[in-house]
Formats: C-alpha cells, structure tokens, sequence
C-alpha cells in the first residue's frame, strides 16, 4: 500500500458535501477504470489511484501513490470547495476563507496547525517534509 492524500470538505465546524462535477471538471479527462478501481492517467504517466463516490454531492476524494499532475488537480479543487487536504502526518488549506469551517476536533488530531498553499508547488513541498 503507498502513500496516500485526501480531501475532505467541511463547513460550520462540521462535515459537508459538494457537487461531484467539480471534482469530475478537474479530473474526469484523466481517470481510467481498472477493474474493481480508477486510476489518473496523464499521457503516459501514471499518477495514482483516484477514490470518488458515484453520487451527485460527494464529501472528497483520495489519491493513493499521487503524481505531480494529481496534486494539481488536488489543489485546484481544493482552493474550489470548503475542504481539508489530509495525509497520515499533515494537513494543508488552499483557502484560508475555509479555515474557520474545519471543526476543532480535527485540528487537534494534527501535530500542527493546517499548512496554507498558495500553489500545487507549494503542496508538493508540504507533502515532501514527511
């Protein structure tokens, strides 16, 4: 099993949905049905197994063993959707204006406090201090 990096949307301190055809805007041109999974494919590079939810509102996605390109596209939907991007040792924000809807109990789960990216670089650099 490798590495892997989720999003997960809140608001008003608790958890929340948002439209899939957000993250299919982002997403939907790269993703490649497997067998019994999804993958993100783009070119010829893969860049890791995408988890999304068959519904009309979803909570967030997951990335397992993400590429490059896949954080950018995890960026941009979150600075899109009020949400949280999450891995086993760190947390990050694309947009501060959604810091006061992650509720506090999650905050505290995390040794430190959500990392703010301005970028998909700036990610990239958070998820690599591991």
């Amino acid at each position: 099993m490798g590495f892997s990096v989720s999003l997960q949307s809140f608001k008003h301190g608790t958890f929340s949905t948002f439209e899939r055809s957000i993250a299919y805007n982002i997403f939907g041109n790269y993703i490649y049905r497997r067998r019994n999974w999804l993958e993100l494919w783009y070119g010829d590079e893969f860049n890791g197994i995408f988890s999304i939810d068959d519904q009309v509102e979803i909570d967030g996605v997951s990335i397992e063993r993400p590429g490059n390109q896949a954080l950018c596209g995890l960026y941009e939907l979150a600075r899109l959707t009020p949400s949280l991007i999450t891995w086993p040792e760190g947390c990050a924000v694309a947009n501060t204006a959604f810091l006061p809807g992650i509720p506090e109990w999650l905050l505290e789960a995390f040794k430190k406090p959500p990392a703010i990216v301005h970028d998909a670089e700036d990610l990239r650099r958070c998820l690599q201090g591991l």
